[in-house]
């Protein structure tokens, strides 16, 4: 069987319907000038730096990449100042993989990309000998043994993490062990989600304003545990995909994630937001949920 053979669907159409998708937003209706996609990443292993790189410098040469602080911006209704009218991304790292430090150092840093880093404050807390054991049972939900993992796959340290920190990155809270939270019962909802902030803010000195809810689909969140985020954090990102604007409830922030394994056209087609439409109903539940919260207001 050759190769174009074993390629999924998806992978097989995605320039038809990148094109498609191109000709609909033409003539479909314009984005709110205060848009922007957040692009989600996971661990990316050593064979896909170079896919992430071209993927970076695409991003840069075609459309643009903002900091986490010119999302705030947007998000409170202020627009950029060179807006430009090409829709700007935002990057976002989950789970605290030590390939991120690796991406930050070597491909983010050298052109000045920013990036939010969401990690797990208990995870880094136990030891290294735990930490694949805990990759499998708590980020890959058990999907995965440790034996399953590859031989690479790390968590980073707090020296990690600090130096994203003083590079200029965001530190969000992804939890404080990536557990489900719509599965706890209240006191465990406040440790994941209030510990870990708490735990950010002893070891970088400030309060982190952004969170990341694990596994980031509709039956992961509630109405409790998105209080409790409202509570402490300004800001609560999903893996539901959409673009975000003013008109999003930042407690219901949306996210691509993006996998770095297709063809390029796929990746273009999943950022550009060629598969919205399949989100639309669960994009319309999680907004209810963040409209019933007290958010924060931003300034």
């Amino acid at each position: 069987m050759t190769q174009s053979l074993r390629k999924p669907l998806r992978y097989k159409v995605a320039q038809v319907c990148l094109m498609a998708h191109r000709t609909m937003r033409r003539i479909g209706k314009a984005y709110p000038i205060t848009s922007f996609r957040a692009l989600l990443f996971h661990n990316i292993v050593p064979e896909q730096m170079a896919a992430f790189d071209r993927l970076l410098h695409y991003l840069i040469n075609k459309h643009r990449i903002i900091t986490p602080s010119e999302a705030e911006a947007l998000l409170s209704g202020r627009p950029l100042s060179d807006n430009d009218s090409r829709i700007p991304y935002l990057l976002t790292f989950d789970d605290g993989f030590l390939s991120h430090a690796h991406i930050a150092r070597n491909i983010l840093d050298p052109v000045g990309a920013k990036g939010i880093f969401f990690v797990c404050p208990g995870l880094i807390d136990i030891s290294k000998e735990q930490h694949r054991e805990s990759i499998a049972r708590l980020i890959f939900d058990g999907a995965l043994t440790s034996n399953d993992l590859p031989d690479n796959i790390a968590l980073m340290s707090w020296l990690d993490v600090e130096t994203l920190f003083t590079a200029g990155h965001t530190i969000g809270s992804h939890s404080s062990t990536h557990r489900r939270l719509a599965s706890l019962n209240s006191d465990e909802q406040e440790n994941e989600i209030l510990g870990a902030g708490k735990r950010l803010e002893e070891r970088l000195g400030m309060p982190p304003d952004w969170f990341a809810y694990p596994f980031g689909d509709l039956p992961s969140i509630d109405q409790r545990s998105l209080d409790t985020i409202a509570s402490q954090y300004r800001f609560c990102c999903s893996g539901i995909r959409g673009v975000n604007s003013v008109q999003v409830n930042p407690m219901g922030l949306l996210r691509e994630q993006l996998g770095l394994e297709g063809p390029f056209e796929y990746q273009q087609l999943v950022m550009e937001g060629g598969l919205d439409f399949y989100y639309g109903a669960r994009t319309k539940l999680l907004q209810g949920l963040a409209e019933s919260t007290v958010a924060p207001v931003l300034t």
